[in-house]
């Protein structure tokens, strides 16, 4: 931001309005020295110079301009009671020299005897032409909006500016204006390309939305009528691109103290979607307190919403998709397009047609239960990259906090043989069977994605990878509460893997390792550090058909573990694991190899 040290100096030569009042001199009438010149100074914004219907510009490319606009009007009040006047611009427009005329009145000159006080103020308030003895002019900041990026047009109806001073006894008067109100630019960085609707910002201090300033007295105050703990600025022809995702907005605002306060900010798009995101108060002028936002001060705030990682597939050759049935809410969009409603459209996508996505606010995901689930087909045999996170079909605008407890994605990729990666499976509160056969029969997944769960639910990964040829490398597992038939079947077949997971739990239950890891002909080596057995078929020819010799991890209290398919491989070694990681071999006495 560029600081400016220039003051306007705004020589208004005043034809006052058609009004009649002790405190005003026509001077087409004989009536002695009046003062038909006036000189308005403009006080520095902070660290921006400002005026009145302002046009200020932050960028680094551009000169700050800081002009009178068409329209302009400011009113002047004797202090000692009566009627406002208001002079509207008639000369200067687009410069910092302006001439307001009244129609034909002028200030009257102190005397010797007696002197002459006026305010001036700005924007002119129309609703209250005749101020007579109401002297507390209604001040709005509600109903800001711009029209298009990066344009602070909109300000001059909420730039509120006072000033007083005395008619000398010859000469002119000087107004020095200052600004009572805070000037605020934001830069936001959107999550996505969309037309925008609104920014609202929010916090729990509150922000002063109507007031009333007191023109009468020597110094004019700003007295709070009303408070929000949230303020709008309605935005239009403001849109952001895949390319350019930058959105810059201004707003004026009465004082408000943010220190040891939240300050967060809403992001509406045309289509009534919400993003929401914390604000950073920035201080590229070294103010002594940025987040003050006093009289006077110029703020720069930043919000920076996080691109929004939908699920997204790539092609390099042209691909389609279709779901098997619809799921309320599901959107797509092909190549950074309008988002459409998906149902079971089969969708065109890759090569020159650019990437697909989907995203939804389906709290069930893509599956009600086991046997009612809508199933994802590529029509061609060209391979597909998945990315994103699978959250963003659950609530893409608050994905990070979406709640998964009812979350299912049974059999979603079933069958697809041309998946080549999978989406990012970060919830850490699962639902039965929310993964259930998930990738099953997908023989050109190579990398599994992370699963952070430390509490299962029952059957939440059954069957998720089964025969998975080429899977190489299994995801941590690191659940220490399990559930019944939590990992049954998980990665059955999965023959191109080599290492197990390390699987902490101490505890198992029913069914919950049972053929597991079945048919796993390349597997040969497995830490299990499970202590209690004893619920039903927890060991079921989980490692039955791997690989003839081994090793296996156990834990080093752990005497129990029967030999074969349904316990510790025939043929392999054994080690034990002492708690920091480390392993040794069995003591004297025991076997090493079962």
């Amino acid at each position: 931001m560029r600081k400016l040290t220039q003051i306007f100096a705004i020589l208004l030569p005043i034809l006052m309005g058609a009004c009649t009042s002790d405190e005003f001199d026509n001077p087409n009438v004989s009536v002695g020295n009046e003062v038909s010149v006036i000189e308005a100074i403009m006080t520095p914004f902070g660290d921006v110079q400002s005026e009145s219907r302002t046009a200020i510009d932050m960028s680094d490319s551009k000169v700050n301009s800081l002009v009178w606009a068409e329209g302009d009007t400011i009113g002047i009040y004797p202090s000692a009671g009566g009627d406002q006047l208001s002079f509207p611009i008639t000369d200067g427009i687009g410069t910092g020299t302006c001439v307001f005329t009244g129609g034909g009145w002028a200030l009257k000159t102190s005397t010797a005897t007696e002197t002459y006080t006026y305010t001036a103020y700005s924007p002119f308030n129309r609703n209250y032409y005749l101020l007579k003895d109401n002297t507390a002019l209604p001040i709005n900041m509600l109903g800001q909006k711009q029209n298009g990026n990066d344009n602070s047009k909109h300000l001059g109806a909420y730039h509120i500016q006072i000033a007083s001073g005395d008619t000398p006894t010859s000469g002119k008067i000087s107004f020095k204006f200052k600004h009572k109100v805070s000037f605020v630019r934001m830069d936001i960085t959107a999550p996505c390309a969309a037309t925008w609707k609104s920014i609202e910002l929010e916090s729990d201090e509150a922000f002063t939305t109507q007031a009333a300033m007191n023109l009468s007295l020597a110094t004019p105050t700003v007295t709070p009528t009303a408070q929000s703990n949230s303020v709008t600025l309605e935005l239009e022809n403001v849109k952001t691109t895949e390319s350019d995702l930058s959105i810059v907005a201004y707003m004026m605002m009465l004082p408000v103290d943010f220190n040891d306060k939240t300050l967060t900010m809403k992001l509406t798009d045309a289509d009534d979607h919400v993003y929401t995101a914390t604000v950073e108060i920035r201080n590229p002028n070294n103010a002594a307190n940025p987040r003050l936002f006093g009289e006077a001060t110029s703020r720069w705030i930043s919000a920076e919403f996080k691109e929004i990682p939908y699920v997204t597939f790539a092609a390099e050759a042209t691909q389609t998709l279709t779901m098997s049935k619809e799921v309320q809410t599901l959107e797509y969009s092909v190549g950074g397009n309008k988002w459409k409603t998906l149902g079971t459209t089969t969708v065109t996508f890759g090569g020159s047609n650019g990437d697909l996505r989907l995203r939804g606010k389906s709290a069930m995901g893509t599956a009600s239960n086991p046997d009612d689930y809508s199933k994802i087909t590529f029509g061609k045999s060209s391979p597909v990259a998945c990315t994103g996170d699978i959250r963003t079909l659950v609530d893409y605008e608050n994905y990070e906090q979406a709640n998964t407890e009812n979350a299912r994605f049974c059999y979603l990729f079933r069958g697809c043989e041309s998946l080549t990666s999978a989406p990012e499976l970060p919830a850490t509160t699962l639902a039965s069977s929310c993964y259930r056969g998930m990738f099953y029969i997908c023989t050109s997944l190579t990398i599994a994605p992370e699963l952070p769960a430390e509490t299962l639910a029952e059957y939440c990964y059954y069957s998720m990878f089964e025969d998975c040829i080429k899977l190489t490398s299994a995801p941590e597992l690191p659940a220490t509460t399990l559930a019944n038939y939590c990992y049954y079947y998980m990665f059955r077949r999965c023959i191109g893997l080599i290492t197990a997971p390390e699987l902490p739990a101490t505890t198992l239950t029913s069914w919950c390792y049972s053929e597991m890891f079945y048919g796993c002909n390349k597997l040969n080596e497995v830490t299990m550090l499970a202590t209690n057995i004893s619920a039903e078929n927890c060991l079921s020819n989980w490692l039955g058909g791997v690989s003839s010799t081994g090793i296996f991890t156990k834990a080093n209290v752990m005497k129990s573990l029967p030999t074969g398919s349904n316990g510790i491989p025939s043929g392999w070694t054994v080690l034990n694991y002492e708690g920091n990681g480390n392993v040794e071999n069995p003591e004297e006495g025991e076997e090493s190899e079962w």
